[in-house]
Formats: C-alpha cells, sequence, structure tokens
C-alpha cells in the first residue's frame, strides 16, 4: 500500500538549520530502510543525517512507532527531487517558514545537483 503526503520540512533546532522528512511509513519505509535513505542523503549532501522516532508515536493504540529523517542543513527542495527520482515517492510537500529558506539559497544548491 502506497500513498500518503511525505513532509519535508526545515527549522531551527539548538540553532542550526535542520530539514526533516516525515511521512516515509506510508510509502512502505520502514526503519532500515529508511536509515539507507539517510545513508543515502548524508552521503549525496555531505551533511549529517539520523533516523529518529517521531515524538507523540510512543504510545499510540496500535504499538507502531513512525520515524522521520533529520539532515543537517537547508535541503528541502534538493531532498524533495531526491525522493522523487532516486526513491519513487511521488506526493512530496516542501515547508519552510518564511525568511528560512532565501533565494541565495535555493540558487546555491539547484546547481549542485
Amino acid at each position: 500500500k502506497r500513498g500518503g503526503c511525505v513532509t519535508v520540512s526545515v527549522r531551527r533546532v539548538r540553532n542550526k538549520n535542520c530539514t526533516f522528512v516525515d511521512g516515509l511509513d506510508g510509502w512502505g519505509f520502514d526503519e532500515a530502510r529508511q536509515k539507507a535513505v539517510a545513508a543515502a542523503l548524508r552521503t549525496k549532501f555531505s551533511a549529517a543525517a539520523s533516523v529518529a522516532a517521531r515524538k507523540g508515536t510512543e504510545d499510540n493504540r496500535k504499538g507502531k512507532k513512525f520515524f522521520s529523517i533529520m539532515v543537517q542543513g537547508k535541503y528541502a527542495e534538493q531532498i524533495g527531487d531526491v525522493l522523487r527520482r532516486d526513491f519513487g515517492v511521488l506526493t512530496v510537500s516542501v515547508q519552510a517558514k518564511k525568511g528560512l529558506v532565501t533565494k541565495k539559497d535555493r540558487q546555491a544548491f539547484s546547481s549542485a545537483l
């Protein structure tokens, strides 16, 4: 079963910019496959990437944990493109607070891919 929108968002965590990928569970990505995706993103962007359980999912009724990928840096559009192209995820939503990802950031990384 595949579906659901994968959300790629940029947030500030402890004075660092971090990109979070949520919702890969709906596309059949379990924890091991998400760790493989994180390893691919780590090598592609030369940035720290990790997989952790999402807060608030520890005690849900079915006992299933949901995971999210965190990549250090502002890579929202780039990760969205990689998920569409390399991993077959069709519905990707990119979100960032206004002013967090600037036009200069988009231009700098669009030529890198």
